[in-house]
């Protein structure tokens, strides 16, 4: 199995509680680049379209599975639990009647 940036970024905050932009950023800059460190000044904005609605990127942000931002600013991983029986029961009500 290949494991995506996604779910290694999802992965890292699950395994921390929750974590700030900062944080991750951090983590995936040095993961991505080997050897080298992560200057905020530099790399502040590195991976920052998979956060915000930038040409429709926010994909940390989106899904069954993704990052809610709580209230003291850091961020949380959060997963729908019923987003399966939701779907199901959708596709059922969208099927063509015979």
């Amino acid at each position: 199995m290949r494991l995506t940036k996604k779910f290694m970024i999802l992965s890292y905050v699950k395994s921390k509680g929750e974590a700030s932009y900062t944080d991750i950023i951090k983590f995936i800059f040095e993961f991505n680049n080997p050897g080298e460190t992560y200057n905020y000044k530099e790399n502040r904005g590195y991976y920052s379209g998979a956060f915000t609605g930038w040409e429709n990127k926010n994909y940390l942000l989106r899904g069954d599975k993704r990052l809610i931002k709580k209230p003291n600013g850091k961020y949380a991983y959060h997963e729908d639990k019923e987003t399966f029986w939701i779907q199901k029961e959708s596709h059922y009500l969208d099927e063509p009647e015979y």
